[in-house]
């Protein structure tokens, strides 16, 4: 058998390294995109390429994105108008979240009373 190509990267597997290079890429550019997560973590995208000795290439990627950023938020607690009890973010029932449907009655420590 006459080998008639060199090994390239572009090659291998039929294209295949590039084509999962390329989806991992995707990944990370929507992750960098995404405005919740945490600017200050890295992304990173593995390739690994096993040469066996019976001749197989075996090649795997994996993608590590950098995390969702953390935040805070305040939960209040209280009844509407049929005391069924309600729960919202603090900053929400500032406004009209509530009305007509509901109307907070208490709020007390965070515990309905």
């Amino acid at each position: 058998m006459e080998l008639t190509r060199e090994l390239k990267i572009e090659t291998l597997g039929g294209g295949a390294v590039m084509e999962k290079l390329e989806i991992e890429l995707e990944k990370v550019i929507a992750n960098i995109k995404d405005i919740n997560v945490d600017k200050t973590k890295s992304n990173k995208i593995g390739l690994q390429i096993e040469f066996k000795p019976n001749g197989q290439i075996v090649i795997t990627t994996d993608v590590k994105l950098a995390p969702y950023a953390s935040f805070d938020a305040q939960l209040v607690t209280g009844k509407d108008k049929n005391g069924e009890i309600v729960v919202a973010e603090a900053a929400m029932v500032e406004g009209d979240l509530f009305a007509p449907q509901a109307q907070i009655t208490s709020i007390a420590g965070g515990r309905n009373d």
